[in-house]
């Protein structure tokens, strides 16, 4: 939102006002003279309760449009505010017609998102998606993933539904926004809720940058033409529209330059930046006249504040649902659960096998069928089409052995107690080929999504595991996101479908056999692979079509054992950091922007160096605030510290690694230190780590003798 704001404040400039872009709350800069621009709903986001004095000389700049969550919120916090502009006229029109004024703003051509200049030139990306993980879209993407399965090159960029002040992998910003734009052909874009206005201010970055937008049929359009400036279509038609765009290289090249010339020509701010101006002028005057108590009501908190938290979305696609931390099933289940799971640990058992002659393939296509999984056909046909050499290994837990499967290099039919991970297992033990395609049967490949990641596995030997966005069935997109420890903690977002350099079984580890993990194997599979992130890579496309399992026909697992065997399965995510600066309150740092400073400053020359917030003796509500709060003031002061928040329980090794930190820095400092002076903060080096243990150790040693 911030570029929105950028672009606005350009043209405000050129038309004689002195503008200061600020990162952070009016209250940081009021001088009682200056009139400020914000975003309403985001705005509110960092600063809940602001100034009435301030607010009386703000102007609420809505973005959002009627129809969605975000408007109705972005709607009640601009209530409060001095002035409203909207960029939609739907939205001016029902703000007026809630007793709100507000003014129409056209937000039109900005010079600064113009990275492409108009002059035709090649773009290799042929279509590309940018929008936020809602459910809605993601069933419409699922829905269309057949249709654009033989795109050549297509780049998906779908981050979580969260608050982003950084670019991400999936989230793109500024500059580096603008450029991708500027070599992209199409640019699809799907209405979000209930809304039906174009979104225009992903339609004006596209077309100042020359590409091509496909959208529904859209409403409040800012004298946009289909078929001229831009390309509408029915859900439905999209993906062949698409195609017949990519057919028709003159026609793009034609609706690109239209559309370039009509935002330069035509949709000019300069009008709305003077209107801007003059209101600005209003709320200045008006706020000497004295304060005006209808303006002083405070919207509450929770029906302002965006229902999300910082970097872990509370809406995640999770086709392997996560039992709720410390839920136990009834003891007569329970009881059930335990025999059949002690009963189903017994060696697994070989009802009957076929091995063909080993084939020298590229990759070996682990396949697990069962009674919850799709037909077996089907993926073999996907499989056989492949442009890349694949030898098929099936097992089938509980199936006899079907002869349409003579085209399988194993098939291994096994007994009902089979866990999912045994069988898997097995299967990678008895094959030989350098990668491992993960999936089940009714899973198909789309395109040429395997050709495309053993690509990428035989140019970049630092990759170990490669995966693409899965359609699951036609409900949704699953393995959207890049694995974070923090996030696989909470929610089970990652499932099957992806590749594994078979050596880096070796590292990350084989499948877990417990069938209590039956449902999950996938999910303690990533939470390992977590633990080395930058060896994963993550292909912005739909490559697979996963079928979307029957969780009812698994073994019912014991929420609480199902969350201990995670725990004690987890990497400590403290590994690999050879300093640490240790604080036990995160509000200790939020009272001063300076001792982030400080910190980072002192921990400039520790590459390793990370800050450990250990707040799991905390109320977790309150833990979670004072976190994500931490996180908000490092990224708004730009402050590059590595940020550890640890909270709740933990498994031993890792409480073991804080309490050694914590102690010793607290233990050893003294007691006139200030905590604001780099000086006195202290870091420990790798030569310093093995004293700190035997210190800590003998610590622990003593507060366990004391109670």
């Amino acid at each position: 939102m911030a570029e929105i704001l950028a672009a606005v404040a350009d043209v405000v400039s050129a038309v004689g006002v002195e503008t200061v872009l600020h990162t952070g709350t009016v209250d940081e800069i009021d001088d009682d003279t200056t009139v400020f621009v914000v975003i309403p709903h985001e705005y509110y986001w960092f600063n809940p309760r602001p100034a009435p004095s301030s607010l009386r000389r703000t102007i609420a700049f809505g973005v959002e449009h009627p129809g969605t969550d975000t408007f109705a919120v972005a709607a009640r916090a601009a209530s409060v505010m001095g002035a409203r502009v909207e960029i939609s006229q739907e939205s001016v029109t029902v703000l007026n017609g809630a007793g709100l004024t507000a003014d129409h703003f056209q937000l039109g051509y900005s010079q600064r998102w113009d990275q492409w200049g108009g002059i035709q030139r090649e773009r290799p990306v042929d279509l590309a998606y940018m929008g936020a993980a809602d459910p809605e879209r993601l069933q419409v993407l699922a829905r269309m993933a057949p249709g654009l399965a033989d795109i050549q090159t297509t780049d998906l960029l779908i981050p979580p539904i969260e608050q982003r002040l950084r670019p991400r992998p999936d989230f793109l910003m500024g500059a580096a926004k603008w450029r991708f734009l500027a070599s992209t052909k199409i640019l699809l874009n799907l209405h979000r809720q209930a809304k039906t206005a174009l979104e225009l201010v992903r339609a004006l970055e596209a077309m100042c940058n020359g590409a091509v937008l496909i959208t529904e049929p859209s409403t409040d359009m800012a004298g946009l033409e289909p078929g001229v400036h831009l390309v509408t279509a029915p859900r439905e038609a999209i993906p062949r529209r698409i195609h017949e765009l990519l057919q028709a290289p003159g026609l793009l090249v034609q609706i690109s330059a239209d559309a370039y010339t009509f935002c330069v020509e035509h949709l000019n701010m300069t009008a709305s930046a003077e209107r801007l101006v003059a209101i600005a002028d209003d709320l200045i005057d008006g706020a000497r006249l004295g304060p005006n108590a209808s303006n002083l009501h405070m919207p509450d908190w929770p029906e302002v504040r965006p229902p999300y938290v910082p970097e872990l979305a509370h809406w995640i696609p999770e086709p392997y649902p996560l039992p709720v931390p410390g839920a136990t099933l009834p003891e007569p289940m329970r009881e059930a659960v335990r025999a059949l799971a002690i009963h189903r640990r017994q060696r697994m058992a070989i009802d009957d096998m076929y091995v063909g002659t080993p084939s020298g393939a590229e990759v070996d296509a682990v396949v697990v069928t069962h009674a919850g999984s799709g037909p077996l056909a089907a993926t073999l046909a996907s499989l056989a089409a492949q442009s890349v050499s694949v030898s098929v290994q099936i097992a089938g837990i509980g199936i006899p052995m079907q002869e349409q499967i003579t085209s399988a290099s194993t098939y291994l039919s096994c007994s009902l107690e089979t866990s999912v991970g045994s069988a898997r297992n097995e299967l990678i033990e008895r094959s030989s080929a350098p990668f491992v395609l993960i999936l089940e049967a009714g899973d198909q490949l789309l395109g040429d999504s395997l050709a495309t990641m053993v690509k990428q596995l035989h140019e970049h030997s630092a990759i170990d595991v490669i995966y693409p966005m899965a359609a699951y069935g036609e409900a949704t997109l699953v393995n959207l996101f890049h694995p974070e420890p923090a996030r696989l903690e909470r929610f089970g977002y990652l499932t099957r479908g992806y590749l594994v350099r078979r050596d880096a079984l070796t590292r990350i580890g084989t499948f877990s056999e417990d069938p209590v993990l039956d449902a999950y194997v996938d999910h303690d599979f990533w939470l390992r692979a977590a633990g080395a992130a930058e060896r994963v890579t993550h292909l912005h496309r739909i490559g697979t079509f996963l079928w979307p399992t029957d969780l009812s026909k698994m073994m019912p697992a014991d929420p609480a054992e199902v969350r201990s065997l995670f725990s004690s399965n987890l990497p400590d995510p403290l590994d690999g950091y050879e300093g640490f600066a240790v604080l036990t309150s995160a509000a200790f740092l939020l009272q001063n922007d300076e001792r982030l400073r400080a910190y980072a400053e002192a921990m400039e020359a520790e590459p390793g160096a990370a800050l450990i917030i250990d707040a799991s003796q905390m109320d977790p509500t309150v833990a979670a605030a004072e976190l994500t709060a931490l996180v908000e003031r490092c990224q708004l002061t730009d402050e590059k510290i590595t940020l550890i928040g640890v909270v709740g329980k933990l498994h031993p090794s890792q409480r073991l690694r804080v309490n050694r930190a914590s102690h010793a820095v607290y233990g050893e400092r003294p007691a006139e230190a200030d905590p604001t002076d780099p000086s006195s903060v202290p870091t420990f080096t790798r030569d310093a780590l093995p004293a700190l243990r035997t210190f800590a150790a003998s610590w622990r040693r003593e507060q366990l003798d004391r109670r």
